[in-house]
């Protein structure tokens, strides 16, 4: 009897499967057609949410790619130490022997006073001024990289500088990268308070929009309900013709996001180009898009938006309508 019974349950699971794949596959349909009488209402609400859900998504970008920056900027950081002018060279480089031990993860390297001397001599043109000097005015210096980028890091390597009494000055300049990682976080709660209100903003017009198509196919939900159509049967086109709407929109705020990135990478490098003019190779600046799943991830979202706004929208209006 147990295996009678097993043949009757996959048949019965294959009916209820064919079923709502033949009710979602009309509902399609439907949702096709309406678009096909109506393309230009259909392309300008695509259009309008695109244009809405671009503004997060740059956000996004340009936050992501100032934390990539920010990262190599922190990896190219250097702490100085200036040592006293009357410290001989060969006691300021057992110095920077002992600092390989007591700084773990650095990389340091020593400049003698004539190294420093001989390398501002090939920086500028001030060689015959520099060689007329009596004596070589620039102190010996350590200069030390961290392996491990972050402020917290750098502060902890210049205190253990500032503590050696032979160190005249610690220069760190991190103050600047301070002020930047602030901005960073003041624009990614920039970003999510807009993304909440785009979310908002996004569920009333196309949940309105909806309802208007609702509203005007008023007596043929009704004639549908009174031949015994449920209000799933009823809803399901429309549920179907918002996630629609999302999901174009979406895709167009990728394509929006892509493009403008694009534009910012060449303003980017433009602008780099007059922070080093005299190197011989100039640095590019590449403005990273967003990546294969970031862009998926916004066309999901904007369906789902655009599915729950018409779901709810639908739901509301056709419970007033009584067969």
């Amino acid at each position: 009897m147990v295996n009678a019974g097993r043949p009757h349950a996959k048949q019965g699971s294959r009916r209820l499967v064919s079923l709502l794949a033949e009710r979602h596959g009309q509902a399609i349909r439907q949702t096709v057609v309406r678009i096909r009488n109506g393309p230009l209402t259909a392309g300008l609400m695509s259009l309008v949410i695109g244009v809405a859900i671009t503004l997060p998504a740059l956000l996004v970008l340009i936050s992501a790619n100032l934390q990539t920056q920010l990262g190599k900027v922190e990896d190219m950081a250097e702490i100085t130490a200036y040592f006293f002018a009357n410290v001989p060279d060969n006691r300021a480089f057992e110095i920077s022997e002992r600092l390989q031990t007591q700084i773990a993860r650095a990389e340091i390297n020593y400049v003698s006073a004539a190294s420093a001397l001989a390398q501002l001599s090939e920086v500028t043109t001030l060689q015959p001024v520099l060689g007329s000097l009596e004596s070589n005015p620039l102190p010996a210096a350590v200069i030390v990289r961290p392996e491990e980028p972050g402020v917290a890091t750098a502060r902890e390597i210049e205190q253990t500088l500032v503590s050696l009494p032979e160190v005249e000055l610690v220069q760190l300049d991190f103050l600047w990268l301070q002020r930047l990682e602030a901005w960073l976080d003041l624009l990614d709660t920039l970003s999510s308070a807009l993304s909440l209100i785009v979310v908002s903003g996004l569920l009333l017009i196309i949940g309105n929009t909806v309802g208007s198509s609702v509203q005007s196919r008023r007596e043929e939900i009704r004639i549908i309900k009174q031949i015994g159509g449920t209000d799933a049967y009823v809803r399901r086109p429309f549920v179907y013709f918002g996630g629609f709407l999302g999901a174009a929109g979406g895709t167009l705020a990728c394509l929006f996001t892509a493009a403008i990135g694009h534009q910012l990478a060449t303003a980017v490098n433009a602008l780099a180009l007059h922070y080093q003019p005299a190197q011989p190779v100039q640095t590019v600046f590449a403005v990273a898009g967003l990546s294969v799943g970031q862009n998926l991830a916004i066309i999901l979202l904007g369906a789902s938006i655009g599915g729950l706004a018409a779901f709810f929208s639908v739901s509301r209006k056709i419970a007033t309508f009584n067969p």
